[in-house]
């Protein structure tokens, strides 16, 4: 058998609030691994049932999630661990606050703060 090594598919990905995000990392090793998803400082926070089921642990070893938030941002762990040890990788996820707007349709709150400060 061989101990886990793990590297993040990118060190860092950046979406618009509202979309699907899905942070992947590379796992190797055997025996067979448990692949997990931890958040700095909040430590396992996706199961299934919480945040809305946001958060989806994928048998591929990816964390998917969708409707992403600002709150999102921040730093992800993809640990990997069998009886030969673990491993981890970090990825970064940057949410911007607001969907990306095409050029012709601008987003409506954006309008409606440029016409509050015009009056």
């Amino acid at each position: 058998g061989a101990p886990p090594t793990v590297k993040g598919l990118t060190s860092s990905i950046t979406h618009y609030s509202g979309e699907s995000a899905t942070l992947q990392c590379i796992v190797s090793g055997s025996p067979k691994l448990t692949v997990t998803w931890t958040k700095f400082l909040l430590g396992r926070v996706f199961n299934g049932k919480k945040n809305n089921g946001r958060f989806e642990e994928r048998p591929d070893g990816s964390l998917h999630i969708t409707n992403v938030s600002v709150y999102d941002s921040g730093v992800y762990f993809c640990n990997a661990e069998n009886s030969h040890g673990k491993s981890s990788a970090s990825i970064s996820l940057d949410v911007k606050g607001q969907y990306k707007a095409s050029p012709q349709y601008p987003p409506v709150r954006r309008a409606r703060y440029f016409f509050f400060f015009l009056n």
